[in-house]
C-alpha cells in the first residue's frame, strides 16, 4: 500500500513536470509571434474596466461608432445572445439595432434613498424605441449594494447584462431578489465575449486593416486574462498528456484531490504574513482569522473600539470595511465619516466597505495563491487597515 502510494506521488510529480514544460513551451511561442505586444498592455489600460473595457465595447456597440461598421458589432452581438439561448427577452428580436446608440458611464439619475433606482450604468445601449440593453462590467471591481435591483427598474429595459472574467453570478447584495435568467443574465469574457469577437472577425469581411488588427489585440489581452491564451492548444496538449496513461489520469485526479487543501495552506499563509507586519506596526489591535471557502475572513479589534471592527472577507473580490457588531441603532451613521472615505459605501452590517480592485485580488484565477504575492498583499491589506484606522482618529469625538 505504502508503495502504490509513493508510485502515485512520484508519478504526480512526474506529470506536473511535463505540463510546466508544456506551459513554457508556449510561453515562448508566444513571445515568438509577437503575442506579447499588445498595446493595451503596454499603455497600462489591461485591468481599467471604464477606459479600456467598458469604452472599447461601447465603442464597437455603437453603430456610429468611428469603426464605420455601423450596427454590424451590434447585430453579431444580439445574435450571440440568441445562439446561446440566453435571451431572456422576447422583444430582443425587435431591438432596432439601425437606430441603436451606445453609452458609457450612462447617469441615470442619483440614486434613492432605499437604493433601487439611479446610479451609473457602465454600457447602456438604446434603439429609436426607447429600449435598452444594459450592461454591467464586472471585470476586477466588486459590486455595489443593490446595484443590479437598480439598473433593473429602468424601463423598456430589454436584457440586463452581468459581465464578468468567467460568467461569475452577482452577490446577492448586488441583485437582491432578482432571478438569474429571467431578469437578468450572466455573460463571460472567457467565452462570450471572446466568442462574439472571433465570430465578428470572421464575418467581418469589410473590416478595415486598422479596426480588424485592434480587435485582435483586444482579444489576444482577454486571451492572456482570461487564460485562454494560445486559443485551446495548450489546453488540449496539457489534458492529452493528463490522459497518455493510467498512471496519469491517477495521478491527475490525486492532484485535483489536494487543490482545496493546497488553497487552504496558502491562505493561512498569506494571513501569517500580514499578522507579522500587522504586529511591526504601530496599529495596536487584536486579530481574529477563519478561512473560509475559498479566502480568509481576517477580522481586527482596534484598541478602544466598542461597536466595530474592521473585517475582510470575499465576495466576488476582495470585501473589506468597519463592520457594525451590531447592526440596530448604529451609534455612528455613515455620514459622518464619508468625507474621508471616497468609493465606500455603507449596508446595515458595514458602517463602511469598499472593494479592492488590484487584479491580484481576482479570485478566480491562481494568481493570489502564488508565493510571490505574499507581501504584496499583506502590505495592500495594511495599507487598508490604516487608512480605517486613521479616519476613526480623525473622529476620535465618536463613538467607534
Amino acid at each position: 500500500m505504502i508503495y502504490k502510494e509513493l508510485n502515485v506521488v512520484s508519478s504526480a510529480t512526474e506529470l506536473l513536470k511535463r505540463i510546466s514544460e508544456i506551459k513554457s513551451r508556449y510561453e515562448e511561442s508566444i513571445g515568438l509571434t509577437g503575442e506579447a505586444f499588445n498595446v493595451f498592455d503596454i499603455l497600462g489600460l489591461t485591468t481599467k474596466e471604464v477606459r479600456l473595457h467598458s469604452r472599447f465595447l461601447g465603442g464597437l456597440l455603437h453603430p456610429g461608432g468611428s469603426h464605420r461598421m455601423k450596427d454590424f458589432f451590434l447585430k453579431e452581438f444580439i445574435a450571440h445572445l440568441q445562439n446561446t439561448g440566453r435571451d431572456i427577452s422576447q422583444n430582443l428580436s425587435t431591438f432596432d439595432t439601425t437606430s441603436a446608440f451606445a453609452n458609457v458611464e450612462y447617469h441615470l439619475g442619483p440614486a434613492n434613498k432605499e437604493m433601487t433606482s439611479g446610479g451609473r450604468v457602465d454600457i447602456l445601449i438604446g434603439d429609436g424605441e426607447r429600449r435598452y440593453l444594459i450592461i454591467e462590467n464586472k471585470l476586477y471591481a466588486g459590486d455595489q449594494y443593490n446595484q443590479l435591483v437598480r439598473y433593473n427598474a429602468v424601463q423598456n429595459k430589454v436584457a440586463l447584462i452581468y459581465l464578468t472574467l468567467q460568467g461569475t453570478p452577482p452577490s446577492e447584495s448586488s441583485a437582491g431578489g432578482l432571478t438569474e435568467n429571467r431578469d437578468y443574465i450572466c455573460l463571460s469574457y472567457g467565452k462570450d465575449i471572446l466568442q462574439w469577437l472571433n465570430k465578428c472577425l470572421a464575418d467581418g469581411t469589410e473590416l478595415s486593416g486598422p479596426v480588424k488588427y485592434t480587435v485582435q489585440q483586444y482579444i489576444w489581452l482577454l486571451e492572456k486574462i482570461t487564460g485562454n491564451a494560445k486559443n485551446d492548444y495548450m489546453s488540449q496538449e496539457i489534458v492529452t498528456e493528463m490522459t497518455a496513461a493510467d498512471e496519469h489520469i491517477e495521478s491527475s485526479f490525486f492532484i485535483a484531490a489536494h487543490i482545496e487543501q493546497l488553497k487552504e495552506i496558502r491562505g493561512q499563509a498569506i494571513f501569517r504574513t500580514f499578522e507579522n507586519k500587522l504586529s511591526g506596526s504601530s496599529i495596536d489591535c487584536m486579530l481574529n482569522h477563519k478561512y473560509s471557502e475559498v479566502f480568509p475572513w481576517i477580522e481586527i479589534y482596534p484598541a478602544g473600539w466598542k461597536h466595530h471592527y474592521i473585517a475582510f472577507t470575499d465576495e466576488n473580490g476582495m470585501f473589506f470595511g468597519i463592520k457594525r457588531k451590531v447592526s440596530d441603532n448604529p451609534v455612528i451613521k455613515f455620514e459622518q465619516i464619508s468625507s474621508h472615505l471616497a468609493g465606500f459605501r455603507s449596508h446595515p452590517w458595514w458602517l463602511c466597505s469598499s472593494y479592492m480592485t488590484t487584479p491580484r485580488f481576482n479570485l478566480s484565477t491562481n494568481e493570489p495563491w502564488l508565493q510571490k504575492n505574499e507581501s504584496y498583499i499583506a502590505d495592500e491589506i495594511l495599507n487598508c487597515v490604516r487608512l480605517l484606522t486613521g479616519v476613526s482618529k480623525k473622529e476620535d469625538k465618536l463613538d467607534w
